[in-house]
């Protein structure tokens, strides 16, 4: 890694300039050399962090430039642009490694369709007078549709409460 000299001018100034591996840059022109955003490296030199870790230390998911559609910026002015939740976007992406059109194009709520008719999992529980918890919840477990909507919800004994 190149040798870190010094910072001249203040952080917040956005023209502040750092002295790195003899050559002169704003914050901006660093930020843009290690893809990084300059909010972040900006907010971080701020903070007191040494440059070199500045530049280098991974992002964070929220820090992390997505380019999608030839715009790049970060998660959460994604999230803010796209009206998905931040924390949907960040599990898509970064849990689920779903790509991008897939990411910002999906539904935000799932439809299920059954004996003709397609409804939220909220609809469904009304509808068929099952609990949420238990529909999701054999769903997890593998089951079908069909045997989570219309299997009968076992009564607990009184020793299983």
């Amino acid at each position: 890694m190149e040798q870190i000299n010094r910072i001249r001018g203040k952080v917040k100034n956005q023209a502040a300039i750092v002295e790195y591996g003899g050559k002169n840059y704003t914050i901006k022109e660093l930020a843009e050399k290690f893809n990084i955003d300059k909010g972040t490296l900006r907010s971080r030199i701020k903070h007191g962090w040494d440059l070199e870790k500045a530049l280098i230390m991974p992002l964070g998911p929220s820090e992390t430039l997505i380019t999608y559609n030839g715009k790049t910026q970060n998660l959460k002015d994604w999230s803010i642009e796209s009206n998905i939740k931040y924390e949907v976007l960040v599990n898509r992406i970064s849990t689920y490694k779903w790509p991008l059109d897939k990411a910002f194009g999906a539904p935000l709520i799932r439809k299920i369709e059954f004996n003709g008719e397609s409804l939220t999992l909220s609809e469904w529980s009304i509808k068929l007078n099952i609990p949420i918890t238990t529909i999701s919840s054999r769903f997890k477990n593998g089951w079908s549709i069909e045997d989570a909507f219309t299997k009968p919800i076992r009564n607990k004994s009184p020793k299983d409460k």
